[in-house]
């Protein structure tokens, strides 16, 4: 598993790569890195393209994040970030990403700076337009009558 995943990738990618398990075989970080940019090109097109149930994507992400190291950090962090309870913080954040990745609002592309981890610049920039799409999708989705109600 790759151990330099920290924040803010610990908190997107797994819910990108719906939980894609990295150490299934013994691999060099670029081999898991490549597979890991695979996995999450096909979740955007199965989750665009009505193939990903998003609810199963949720829950494959709240799994993820809730099973990592840090999420406590995340979950202080978005509680406050989307002003939610701590107890609905990894589940409103994994609601609010998968619903910017269903509606398009931002590609896979625009990921992977956060997975090569390359270009530090690429990779804050793609870390902050994936966190601004969050809190927009966050805020739809509280404006939404019964999605709304799961979010708060």
């Amino acid at each position: 598993m790759l151990t330099r995943l920290r924040f803010p990738k610990v908190l997107i990618a797994p819910a990108l790569a719906a939980v894609v398990v990295l150490s299934l075989q013994p691999a060099t970080q670029a081999q898991d890195s490549n597979f890991l940019e695979e996995e999450i090109v096909q979740v955007f097109r199965d989750l665009q393209a009505g193939r990903l149930n998003p609810q199963a994507a949720s829950s494959e992400c709240h799994l993820g994040i809730v099973g990592s190291e840090d999420a406590d950090s995340l979950r202080q962090v978005m509680s406050t970030y989307l002003e939610v309870s701590k107890s609905n913080a990894i589940p409103a954040f994994c609601d609010a990403l998968v619903e910017a990745v269903v509606r398009g609002d931002f590609q896979a592309e625009e990921f992977m700076p956060l997975v090569s981890g390359k270009d530090k610049e690429a990779e804050a920039y793609a870390a902050g337009r994936i966190l601004r799409q969050v809190y927009i999708s966050h805020n739809d989705l509280l404006s939404t009558p019964v999605a709304g109600d799961a979010a708060r």
